[in-house]
């Protein structure tokens, strides 16, 4: 049942009409990433906040479900993004992401893999970020494999979301 829930969810997305490709290469808000060779960009809604602070002791630099599209068939999936840190994000660092650290990547309901977590490692590279920033900009390049042994290459990645404040700001 969740595993149908989980696909739902983006392919609902896709049929509501507010919702628009969100290519950060255009110069806009929204995620994009070569997957398997295969241009993705997000699905939502331009200027909405798609990722948050977190709240109580957690410090969210990043913290994002993301709802995605493979261009050359509408195929919906998700990608989410947990990354806490306890201090200020150096920009132009990489940070390592990898499935038992407090950088976190996932990518949900490939194709190749319907409604499957996906566990990702390689890297995170902010390029305007504080802990109360407004905007997040970051690339990364990152791989997993899902259960039957299928890869996953995501190169090339670019992300700018607007970031809400659980702050009151």
């Amino acid at each position: 049942m969740k595993r149908i829930l989980l696909l739902l969810i983006p392919l609902l997305t896709i049929l509501s009409g507010c919702f628009k490709d969100m290519d950060p290469f255009e110069g806009g808000d929204g995620v994009r990433a070569n997957i398997n060779g295969y241009k993705c960009v997000m699905l939502g809604v331009p200027g909405m906040d798609y990722a948050d602070n977190g709240s109580g002791s957690a410090n969210y630099i990043l913290n994002s479900d993301i709802n995605m599209i493979r261009i050359i068939d509408r195929h919906p999936f998700r990608m989410t993004f947990s990354i806490i840190a306890s201090s200020d994000i150096i920009t132009g660092f990489e940070y390592p992401i990898s499935k038992g650290s407090a950088f976190k990547a996932t990518l949900i309901g490939p194709k190749e893999a319907p409604g499957e977590e996906i566990p990702l490692s390689g890297w995170i590279k902010f390029e305007n970020q504080g802990t109360i920033a407004t905007l997040v900009e970051a690339r990364f390049e990152l791989t997993g494999k899902d259960s039957r042994g299928q890869d996953y290459s995501i190169r090339h990645g670019f992300l700018r979301l607007y970031k809400k404040s659980n702050t009151g700001e």
